[in-house]
């Protein structure tokens, strides 16, 4: 059992799949794997998509103008 809001946890994890099945290339793959404990659950989404251009996480959390 997950303590949470339903809407919300399904909305996070639709929203980690769409991104990497939308940056992930044709005949590629994303792998949805999930993890528990008695106390914590891990979702994983796992792409192809080559990861982020350099210097791009330094830009990824700043506001947007």
């Amino acid at each position: 059992m997950v303590e949470g809001d339903r809407q919300i946890l399904a909305s996070i994890v639709v929203n980690l799949v769409h991104n990497a099945y939308k940056f992930t290339g044709a005949r590629s793959h994303v792998i949805v794997r999930t993890v528990s404990t008695a106390h914590h659950i891990r979702i994983e989404v796992e792409d192809e998509c080559g990861g982020l251009a350099p210097g791009e996480v330094d830009t990824m959390f700043t506001s947007f103008k």
